[in-house]
Order: structure tokens, then sequence, then C-alpha cells
């Protein structure tokens, strides 16, 4: 009768050695794939993202025809609305707003105060009333990187088409409270790149 032959040193490392590398492509490809904040970008790539009360806050929409993030730009007033579409949540809103000079003038880089109706928040619960958290004078500061207008023109079906539209850009961050349960919220490391139409 022939008995296996005991296993050796080899044969029982090799295969820790092929799970301790598996394992730790596993946790590289979780880390690549982890949701988080994105990049402070300057180039209109439609991006949208914060930390409110320290959790990741970024734009989900479940159906693929409703924009995430929408934005303006017309007569200086620049304003952006991001979107959390969850069928298993409540929806919740995102909207900054800034305006240039009074009169009409254009919005140009810099740091502007936050005041009311500046920036706000607005989680619509399934019952009763919406809690929208609105921020207050000098309670954060709305940072523009950049305000460049731009013009692409492209061919459809033999026409040409101009689109005319600004990337806007910028950080924020900001305090704010509901009028009516006294909650306030704290939004840090927000930033944005969008085209603005």
């Amino acid at each position: 009768m022939n008995l296996p032959a005991a296993p050796t040193r080899r044969t029982l490392i090799l295969p820790l050695l092929a799970l301790a590398l598996l394992s730790g492509g596993c946790k590289d490809v979780a880390d690549a794939i982890k949701p988080k904040l994105p990049d402070e970008t300057q180039e209109g790539k439609g991006t949208f993202g914060c930390l409110v009360d320290d959790k990741l806050w970024l734009p989900y929409a479940e159906h693929t025809l409703d924009s995430e993030v929408e934005a303006s730009y017309a007569g200086g007033v620049f304003s952006l609305r991001a979107e959390q579409e969850n069928a298993s949540k409540p929806v919740q809103y995102f909207y900054l707003r800034a305006a240039g000079p009074p009169g009409g003038g254009a919005l140009t880089p810099g740091t502007y105060a936050v005041g009311p109706g500046f920036v706000g928040w607005i989680e619509v619960q399934e019952t009763g009333r919406p809690q929208a958290y609105r921020s207050r004078r000098g309670q954060g500061t709305l940072t523009i990187t950049k305000v460049e207008p731009r013009t692409n023109t492209s061919t459809v079906l033999g026409q040409q088409i101009t689109t005319r539209f600004t990337i806007v850009s910028g950080t924020f961050h900001f305090t704010a409270t509901d009028s009516i349960s006294g909650k306030t919220v704290t939004v840090k490391d927000g930033r944005f790149d969008v085209q603005a139409f």
C-alpha cells in the first residue's frame, strides 16, 4: 500500500503566498472603487461633492436621464443644484448660488462670504415637511476658483451647432440650520467643477 507523501514546506508555502497576494490585490481594488470626494479640478467635468457632518455626500440619480448636477450662469448670477435620488432614502438637494456685483456685473474668482439664500441643503422627507437647512450670514465661504466662458462648435447631421457655456469651479464650507427644528449641519471640503449654461 502506497501512502501519500507528507506535504513539503514548499507545497505549504505556495498556497499561503498566493492567498496573501490575492488578499492584498483585493484591498487595492476595493480602495480604487470606494466612493471619495472628486478632485478639485477646473475643467468643467460636472463634478460635485462634500462632507455633511463628516459623511461623504455625492450626487446620485437612479434614472440615467435625470441630471445629478445642473448649473446655470446668466447676468452675473451662478446657480448650482446637485441631487441625491434613491428610492430607499429621502431625496436630498444641494443648492449653491453666487452673484457678481450689484447691477449685473460678472462673477469673478474670489472668496465670498456666505449669506442668506447663498447656499442651502434640503432633505425631502418621505412623510411630513422637508427639512430645509439654510446658511446664515458669516457661517461659511464659497471660493470661486474659475469663471471662464467657452464656445463649442460641433456638427450634427451635417449642421454646425454652437454651444456657449461657462466653466465655473470652486470650493465651499458652511454651517446651515433648519429654521423649524433648529437642527444644524456642518458642510465642509465641498468642491464643484461644472459647465453652466
